[in-house]
C-alpha cells in the first residue's frame, strides 16, 4: 500500500530540513526582518542609507542609521518585524 499524501509530505519535509542548522534559520529570520523593515521604510516615505549622499538616514522608529549600523539596528530594535 502506498504512503498517504500526509506521510509523504512529512517525509519530504524531514528530508528538506535535515541539512539545515540554526544558523540557516537565523539567516532566514534576518532576511525576513530586513525585508519587512525595508518595506515599512518605503511605506513611510523614508530613504534608506544607500539612498542618501552622506550615508545617513532616519529609521521610522526615530533612530539615525548608516549602512554600517543597519544590520545591528534591525537585529536590536526590529527583530520579528516580519513574522
Amino acid at each position: 500500500m502506498p504512503a498517504s499524501p500526509t506521510a509523504s509530505a512529512a517525509a519530504a519535509r524531514l528530508r528538506c530540513l535535515a541539512p539545515r542548522t540554526e544558523a540557516h534559520f537565523e539567516l532566514w529570520r534576518h532576511e525576513r526582518d530586513f525585508t519587512a523593515w525595508k518595506y515599512r521604510m518605503h511605506e513611510k516615505g523614508l530613504k534608506l542609507p544607500t539612498q542618501t549622499k552622506n550615508d545617513l538616514a532616519r529609521c521610522f522608529c526615530g533612530v539615525e542609521i548608516t549602512n554600517r549600523s543597519l544590520d545591528a539596528h534591525i537585529r536590536a530594535f526590529h527583530r520579528g518585524i516580519g513574522a
